[in-house]
């Protein structure tokens, strides 16, 4: 993400057990070439972008 010089504005983690989930707001679109990276980080299980102006 910082390599796309996408500005993070707010995140939140949320676990139970050994299951997790992070939401990371941003203030710009985010590149398919960055979901599909972090969708490829060994433990992700789903990536899911939900733009804002769809």
């Amino acid at each position: 993400m910082a390599e796309a010089k996408l500005n993070i504005s707010n995140m939140m983690n949320k676990s139970k057990g050994d299951v997790a989930y992070t939401l990371v707001d941003v203030d710009s679109k985010v590149p398919k070439k960055v979901i599909d990276a972090i969708a490829k980080i060994e433990g992700v299980l789903a990536v899911r972008y939900l733009p804002l102006d769809a």
